[in-house]
């Protein structure tokens, strides 16, 4: 490398740089160029600024050699901040919301179902919840709608036909009395015919072997009326198929009996039969009113009364040794009574000032019907609800007599269930509680607090302990002992312990995290709680990961254990705490609390505090702090440096300082003493510890009249080059001997 030494300015003057107008610098930007005035690209002024027409290019990075830190690159998005986890780079902004975004994506929603289970990938993929059996879903916005009015409508439909299935068997009444005194006038006609039937008959008891032919003829019981017509003539397949037939445009069979329909051979049970135009209706039969009739197995069938009711009692008699055996009673029709259906200790009853209890079946033992359309299968069940059924034992269904509002085409299936107040609703397992409308539950002990005027509708419960309050609706719980206090629409919570106190449109996945605080009128909105006793008091925020807490709005916290008390935030790490708005804190135990706004801190054990508001200040790097009143504008890049009660200051390096200085700065290396003069406007430090605290270069600026100023505080004065060999001046170092300055080769 060639040298100046022993040369003049006049031979070396073409490879020298000066300004391009041949001025001292001063406070406007002036173009540099060579001797010969070839233009550098580069502009300066006296006031440390540069203004270069190209990039400024680092070959070897940024090396503080005191403290052997070397930033060697700046980490891009491409490259991936966990791929550079040192202390030689520095991130941009596009690898920090890399960074934040691939840790939102690894989050997913796990579920589970009766049978089965999946998760939903929460960057890329949605829950669906479809329904079915009448059941329909609508989402909109942050709306999820369970819709079951198909199903209410087939309901009502049906009550509809009942209705007027009742004005078809009043109108049958009137027909059927009609009939009654043809069939008087038939009758005197029989009793005055002479039938001859000894031929006819084989006088073997009371049995008839032959074929008995009448024309305009009567059959006659005199008494009691109480005698009998037995068929007993089988064919090949041991079927009876004895009968009496009725000629005319169709043929009645009546007293009919088949092994094959009857169950196990060996059994006679009486089934009855009518035949209409070739067509076979079973358990049919014909009365006149105020008569009785004995037909096969049945007795003891009552007239049609005013509402058209039909009451048959033992129904499917064994005929067991000639003696009839009770084993069952079964009613059919509108405004039926029941007692002892198809079990025992069954109890059917209709309130005297309402109209229930029509078109109802109970099977099991002491189970309880009030109200009606509706049927209980299994033990010690009681209904008070209307188009609705329960399977299972000990389930109640509006068990309060005395109030109106039934529970209305719901399911009930388990045991120990309970519904009050419930539409359309399904509830399965034990010991859940179920209210309002269109609501499922599922599982053990899940609750739906509810009044009569106010109730959750539009619900989904899964899981073991779960808990709705009132007017919560279109909700989604899973889990067990999650909490749903005050008016909370449209929220999904997932997981163990979980509590939302007023809120609408949120999602909590995980244990034991809260969304709200108790008794609060309040509504928290758009909220995302995911992990483990995470806590938000705010709107539109998320807190994923452990133990956050969030007590503003529009906010992230992201990590274990941070802590954002401000609005549009975002912190990213561990232990991270910040106040201020607009302010992100990413990386472990920093601070960021001295109230300002819109700072920046990234690295560990960082800290922005302080009594004034500092505003646009970052920090990168570790144990770095900014703290005084109204600290503004500042950078610190690098390890343990300081800023207090300054602006406009831009440290990088190692153990740096910078106090009450007001104006723009540039400090760079290890630490710098601290020079208060407002002129200096560039400081290169080159201390070795705290205490050992100096600068090796300050450059002031320049006024009007003078010209920016370089100072090396400490230079070395030797005689000679060998004398500063001999004392260890480093290579190229600058040294003086009597004021010139000189270079070390």
């Amino acid at each position: 490398m060639a040298n100046l030494t022993n040369k003049l300015i006049s031979e070396t003057y073409p490879s020298l740089l000066k300004t391009s107008n041949n001025e001292p610098l001063s406070s406007s930007l002036v173009l540099i160029t060579d001797g010969d005035g070839n233009d550098a690209g580069i502009k300066i002024d006296n006031t440390g600024n540069l203004d270069a027409s190209n990039k400024i290019t680092f070959g070897q990075g940024i090396v503080d050699k005191a403290s052997n830190v070397d930033v060697s690159k700046f980490v891009t998005q491409a490259d991936g901040i966990d791929n550079n986890n040192n202390d030689t780079s520095i991130p941009t902004s596009a690898a920090v919301k890399e960074l934040v975004r691939t840790s939102v994506t690894a989050q997913d929603l796990d579920f589970r179902g009766d049978s089965g289970s999946g998760d939903v990938d929460l960057d890329s993929e949605t829950f669906d919840i479809t329904g079915s059996n009448g059941l329909s879903t609508t989402a909109l916005n942050n709306t999820l709608v369970i819709d079951g009015s198909t199903l209410e409508t087939a309901i009502n439909t049906n009550t509809s036909d009942i209705s007027t299935n009742t004005s078809n068997i009043s109108t049958n009444t009137t027909n059927i009395s009609t009939n009654a005194t043809n069939i008087q006038n038939n009758a005197d006609e029989i009793a005055q015919q002479q039938i001859d039937i000894d031929s006819k008959v084989s006088k073997s008891g009371d049995r008839m072997t032959g074929d008995l032919t009448m024309s305009d003829a009567n059959i006659s019981f005199q008494g009691t009326q109480t005698g009998n017509i037995l068929l007993n003539s089988f064919d090949t397949q041991n079927n009876n198929v004895g009968r009496i037939a009725f000629q005319g445009d169709s043929e009645q069979f009546i007293g009919f009996k088949s092994n094959s329909e009857a169950g196990q051979p060996g059994t006679s049970i009486y089934q009855n039969r009518v035949l209409t135009n070739g067509n076979f209706q079973r358990n049919s039969a014909f009365s006149t009113q105020n008569d009785k009739i004995f037909i096969g197995g049945i007795d003891s069938i009552q007239n049609l009364g005013s509402y058209g009711q039909i009451k048959i009692e033992n129904l499917s008699k064994s005929f067991v040794s000639g003696t009839l055996n009770d084993s069952a009673i079964i009613s059919l029709g509108a405004f039926t009574q029941v007692t002892n259906n198809q079990g025992t200790g069954n109890l059917m009853s209709r309130p005297s000032d309402q109209n229930f209890n029509y078109s109802s079946f109970a099977v099991g033992d002491q189970n309880q019907i009030i109200a009606g359309d509706s049927a209980v299968i299994g033990a010690s069940n009681e209904l008070n609800a209307q188009n609705s059924l329960v399977v299972g034992s000990s389930n109640l269904a509006n068990p309060d007599t005395a109030n109106t509002n039934k529970t209305f085409a719901s399911i009930i299936s388990g045991s120990q269930n309970q519904s009050k107040y419930a539409r359309t609703g399904i509830v399965t397992g034990f010991n859940n509680f179920i209210g309002g409308r269109n609501n499922i539950v599922g599982g053990q002990n899940n609750l739906n607090t509810i009044t009569e005027s106010l109730s959750p509708n539009n619900n989904i419960v899964s899981g073991t302990d779960n808990e709705i309050y009132a007017d919560s609706s279109s909700n989604i719980l899973s889990g067990t002992r999650n909490q749903l206090y005050d008016v909370s629409p449209s929220n999904i919570v997932s997981g163990v312990d979980n509590t939302v106190h007023r809120g609408q449109s949120n999602l909590v996945i995980g244990n034991t995290n809260t969304l709200g605080v108790a008794a609060s009128t309040t509504t928290r909105v758009n909220n995302l709680l995911a992990g483990l006793n995470n806590n938000v008091v705010g709107n539109a925020s998320a807190a994923i990961g452990n133990q956050n807490f969030i007590s503003s709005n529009n906010s992230l916290a992201l990590g274990q254990e941070n802590v954002i008390s401000s609005l549009r935030s975002l912190a990213l790490g561990y232990q991270n705490t910040t106040n201020g708005n607009n302010s992100v804190v990413v990386g472990y135990s920093n601070e960021m609390t001295s109230g300002g706004n819109n700072n920046i801190i990234i690295g560990a054990r960082n800290a922005n505090t302080g009594t004034g508001q500092n505003t646009e200040n970052y920090i990168f790097g570790e144990n770095q702090i900014i703290n005084g009143t109204n600290c503004v504008n500042n950078i610190l890049n690098g390890r343990d440096s300081s800023i207090s009660s300054s602006k406009n200051q831009a440290l990088y390096g190692y153990g740096l300082t910078a106090s009450q200085i007001n104006t723009e700065r540039v400090t760079t290396g290890t630490h710098c003493a601290n020079n208060t003069n407002s002129d200096v406007a560039f400081v290169v430090g080159g201390g070795t510890s705290v205490g050992s605290q100096q600068n090796a270069i300050e450059v002031y600026k320049g006024t009007g009249t003078t010209d920016n100023q370089v100072v090396i505080p400490r230079i070395q004065e030797f005689a000679n080059n060998a004398d500063a060999v001999t004392a260890g001046l480093q290579l190229y170092a600058l040294y003086h001997t009597a004021g010139d300055l000189k270079v070390r080769i």
